[in-house]
């Protein structure tokens, strides 16, 4: 019979032992870990140019593609002529080139900034383009 309650009393305390800490590893249960956040801007424009297509009075503009980013979303484009800003391309698209059909005589000074699927910003590109009577009379490449 004593051989009976010393079985008795290591079963007990086996199962109180498996009761308190677990049947089996824990290496199958990980806590997720969140992605982290996306905080870099992608790579400013390069290349970016301007020219002045008189035969169509339109400022052609380009730049280099960007192949830094595997994140890249496209670019945004604006001009400004005097105090006034127009967004030329307010979303961002992923193109090299663009056609302003309708610039303004006077300086035409064009900024182009990369964007990314998180939303963040490169630093902006500018070229500057001076138009009188429908031709070119100067040009300043990427400040």
């Amino acid at each position: 019979m004593a051989g009976n309650n010393i079985l008795k009393i290591l079963f007990c305390i086996i199962l109180m032992t498996m009761l308190a800490t677990g049947c089996g590893s824990d290496d199958s249960v990980t806590t997720p870990t969140p992605d982290p956040i996306d905080t870099v801007p992608p790579a400013v424009p390069t290349s970016f140019n301007a020219e002045f297509n008189a035969d169509k009075g339109q400022v052609v503009l380009g730049w280099a593609a960007n192949t830094t980013d595997v994140d890249y979303a496209g670019v945004r484009l604006t001009r400004t002529v005097g105090d006034q800003t127009i967004e030329l391309l307010s979303s961002p698209r992923q193109i090299r080139n663009y056609q302003d059909t309708n610039p303004f005589r006077g300086l035409n000074v064009y900024s182009l900034i990369a964007v990314d699927e998180t939303g963040n910003e490169s630093a902006v590109a500018t070229v500057s383009i001076t138009l009188q009577s429908h031709r070119r009379t100067h040009q300043l490449n990427e400040d």
